[in-house]
């Protein structure tokens, strides 16, 4: 493989396991990087470059960010989350293969990108349950801040040294690969708690 295509293919996983954080902000990011043409998208996915997704994206984000903070829509938003980031991380990584067939770069981006970012998205649902109700959900917006930073961070670097990053990403999805079912346990064990009637 082609070290360039290599490091598309590394950079869109990065932004896929930052959807597992944040939907919509690696797609806002490729959105402005597209637009400005710092970085190519996939030719499927270049209406991601137009003003209207620019502005529908940092909407998005900005909503997601805030609202993230809220420890009673947090539950409701890490619920939503499992369908919604899978398929975000799928059209990040998808956009960001540029130089490779569409069709391929979209199955690539169902597969890992898709993978990777309900990896994230789980392991992030079940701490974040832990910390609300330890702390009186004061620990559950400190974990929302550290993953705003991390969603940023991981942007960043992502895009400066994607071969390194997405090397490291790529072993982190597989780790959470195999512990997926343990991790499926556990969000449904979560769900479970925070649905149950508080006892009176």
């Amino acid at each position: 493989m082609d070290i360039a295509i290599l490091g598309q293919v590394f950079l869109g996983l990065t932004l896929a396991a930052t959807a597992g954080l944040r939907a919509w902000l690696p797609l806002l990011a490729l959105s402005v990087l597209g637009h400005l043409d710092v970085i190519p998208l996939n030719e499927q996915l270049a209406w991601l470059a137009s003003p209207t997704a620019i502005v529908v994206l940092a909407i998005a984000t900005v909503l997601e960010i805030a609202a993230d903070k809220i420890p009673a829509v947090d539950h409701t938003m890490d619920t939503l989350g499992v369908v919604i980031r899978p398929i975000a991380g799928a059209l990040a990584m998808s956009a960001a293969i540029a130089d490779v067939n569409p069709l391929i770069a979209i199955t690539l981006g169902i597969a890992a990108g898709g993978t990777s970012a309900e990896v994230v998205e789980l392991s992030k649902a079940t701490t974040r349950v832990v910390a609300n109700v330890t702390s009186f959900g004061i620990g559950g917006r400190a974990l929302s801040i550290a993953e705003d930073g991390l969603a940023i961070g991981g942007i960043i670097l992502g895009l400066l040294i994607p071969l390194i990053i997405g090397f490291f990403v790529a072993v982190l999805t597989i780790v959470g690969i195999l512990s997926l079912p343990k991790l499926l346990r556990a969000f449904r064990q979560r769900q479970r708690r925070t649905q149950s009637p508080s006892p009176s």
